[in-house]
């Protein structure tokens, strides 16, 4: 984790290379590597933020085929089968903003938005991934 006064001495290419650990779309790490030099935390999250709001549909879908998959080996069988089921569907993988608390409440998030239509659920993984970008964002630099 590189700090505030480090990240700002990256070269581009390794400023955006550090943001796409953050948020997978390559326009939004790309934005963020250029918004540098930055003067705090606050205006780190500030820019993650402005810019995602400001990147395209195409943009977040690349975020979201870009998010890594939940850790498999660590779930049963028919969980992992439900999460699969929604990628096919939906096109990317499924989104839950920072870590939910356990596996059930994982199966039902998946079942619930499973149901979604495709417009619906897009909305709703934007404002999931989201928040897992500006959670990454946090822990990933320290001031």
């Amino acid at each position: 984790m590189p700090t505030l006064a480090e990240l700002n001495l990256l070269t581009p290419e390794a400023a955006e290379e550090f943001f796409l650990t953050c948020c997978g779309s390559t326009r939004w790490a790309g934005h963020m590597a250029a918004c540098r030099p930055f003067w705090n935390v606050t205006v780190v999250h500030n820019a993650a933020a402005t810019i995602w709001q400001y990147l395209s549909p195409e943009d977040q879908r690349e975020a979201l085929r870009a998010r890594k998959t939940w850790n498999e080996d660590s779930l049963p069988g028919p969980l992992v089968e439900e999460l699969d089921l929604y990628e096919r569907k939906f096109g990317y993988r499924f989104v839950a903003g920072p870590r939910l608390a356990g596996e059930e409440e994982l199966r039902s998030a998946v079942r619930r938005r499973f149901e979604s239509n495709p417009g619906a659920e897009f909305e709703i993984a934007v404002a999931e991934e989201a928040r897992y970008m500006m959670s990454e964002v946090a822990a990933r630099i320290t001031p």
